[in-house]
Formats: structure tokens, C-alpha cells, sequence
């Protein structure tokens, strides 16, 4: 069996007696050192000191730096992970265990959250619910720079209704390691960039690199070599509850998302 390691971000107590421990590991960030957990993101190689606007990207850059002779790793939120069955009322029973990520890696070369329908678009470019259309500028400039092909891609996607969100995947550390050598010095410039214009906000970071994320992903992999899932949200499954019956409805649209020419197109964009 393959030595896997899926980084599960944590600011505050769960129950992660639910989820697979031989591959589910937590780690505490934001400086909550006091909840349970088997990493920190502030010890060794850390970016630990960014959390409040880089978000679970800490977590990612302290095991794309401090975590060695691993076969797969990834990282996933301690109430969001990727299911088999997300609109179950059984919201832990059907999480992607171990043996099912080893045998679905073999197939495939990355496992994706599904993807979901952001906030309202324009002509120009996507106004999202997070992200403002002077940080996807930023972003675009920088990424028109780099490579043309990946600002191609990116202008797609912020102007589509669609994305692929949460930083969470799940591969080979080799895949992982490559994808962080890619993400951290586009971020890095960026936030300079913010911090020069005094136009930084909470969150602000974690949230566009959601958005290169995809970008990375459909030019690295065709979409036959992707792995999509559904993210499950743990907090939301409280039976009968009004925030399950809205889950539930949103299973409709999730259903009727294949059918939407704009997400036909991203996914055209894969390599």
C-alpha cells in the first residue's frame, strides 16, 4: 500500500474520529495550536504568519516543504472533503478512504471537486462573491507575463460562470510539490502587489488561488485524467434541518451543470 498523506486544515475542533486516519492527517493552522492535530503550520518551513489572508495555503506550503517520502498527498478542509455520495444523509459514510484514493490514483492523475456555479458574470470578466474584477486584473497581468497560454486559460475561466474551488486535490506528492512550485511565486507576487496598493483584505489570497488552481489543472491534464467529486460538507447534514433541504436542492443544479455550454467550454480547454 502506498504511503499517503491528505492534509486535513483545521482553525477549531472537530470530530475527526469520522474520517480515515491512515491517511487523513489534521493540521492546526492560524495559530490554534490548542486543537487536535498531528501538524502545525508555524513549525519548520512555514509561511504560518500569512493565514489571516492566505487561508488553507498555509497548510499547503508547510507539506509541499516539510513533508518528505510520501507517495500521495493532498489537502481538504475539516468539514469539506470529497465523496462518493454528498447529498447522502449519511455525510461521513461515503468520504474517499485510503484505499479508494490509491485506487483511483492509478486511473487518474488528480483528484478535482466537481465544478460549481460562482456568483454573477459579465461580458468582461466574472464578479464573483469574493474576488473583485481589480484582483483578477492583477492576476491576469501577472499570469500575461509568465505565459500567455496560462492567461488564455485564466481570462476563460474568470469570465465563465464556473469553477473548480476550495484548493482541495488530492495526487502524487510529485504533483503536488510541482503544482506549489507553480502556485507560490505567482501568489507571492501578487500579494506584493496588493500590499503596494494597499488593496489587501482578509482572505484574499486564498481566494484567487482558486482561480489559478484551474488554471493549472486544465493546462497540465486532459479531462479524462481527472478524478472529479463532489464536496461534501459535514457541518450542513443535521437531518431535516433547512440547511439540508437547501443541499438537497442544490443537487438539482449539480445534476443540470453538464448541460451549460459555458462549462462545456473550460472543460475544452483541458490539454
Amino acid at each position: 500500500m502506498k504511503k499517503e498523506i491528505i492534509l486535513t486544515v483545521a482553525h477549531k475542533e472537530f470530530d475527526s474520529s469520522k474520517i480515515d486516519s491512515s491517511c487523513y492527517k489534521v493540521i492546526a493552522v492560524g495559530g490554534h495550536d490548542n486543537i487536535k492535530h498531528d501538524y502545525l503550520d508555524s513549525i519548520g518551513d512555514n509561511i504560518a504568519i500569512k493565514n489571516p489572508t492566505w487561508c488553507e495555503l498555509t497548510a499547503m506550503y508547510w507539506g509541499y516543504k516539510n513533508i518528505k517520502n510520501v507517495d500521495i498527498m493532498g489537502l481538504v478542509h475539516y468539514r469539506r472533503y470529497f465523496s462518493k455520495n454528498a447529498y447522502s444523509k449519511h455525510p461521513y459514510k461515503y468520504i474517499l478512504n485510503g484505499k479508494e484514493i490509491e485506487s483511483i490514483l492509478t486511473k487518474k492523475k488528480v483528484i478535482l471537486p466537481a465544478y460549481y456555479k460562482k456568483g454573477v458574470g459579465n461580458k468582461r470578466i466574472n464578479l464573483d462573491d469574493n474576488v473583485n474584477s481589480y484582483n483578477l486584473n492583477v492576476l491576469y497581468k501577472i499570469l500575461e507575463k509568465k505565459n500567455l497560454k496560462y492567461a488564455k486559460i485564466f481570462y476563460e475561466i474568470a469570465k465563465s460562470d464556473w469553477l473548480c474551488g476550495g484548493n482541495m486535490f488530492i495526487s502524487s506528492k510529485k504533483d503536488y510539490d510541482e503544482f506549489c512550485e507553480f502556485l507560490f511565486p505567482i501568489l507571492n507576487e501578487f500579494e506584493r502587489i496588493l500590499l503596494d496598493d494597499n488593496k489587501m483584505t482578509p482572505r484574499m489570497v486564498g481566494y484567487v488561488s482558486e482561480y489559478l488552481a484551474n488554471v493549472y489543472f486544465v493546462a497540465k491534464y486532459s479531462e479524462k485524467e481527472i478524478a472529479r467529486y463532489d464536496v461534501v460538507n459535514t457541518e450542513l447534514y443535521v437531518p431535516n434541518s433547512f440547511k439540508y433541504l437547501l443541499t438537497k436542492l442544490h443537487l438539482i443544479k449539480i445534476i443540470k451543470r453538464i448541460k451549460h455550454k459555458d462549462l462545456q467550454q473550460i472543460m475544452n480547454l483541458h490539454n
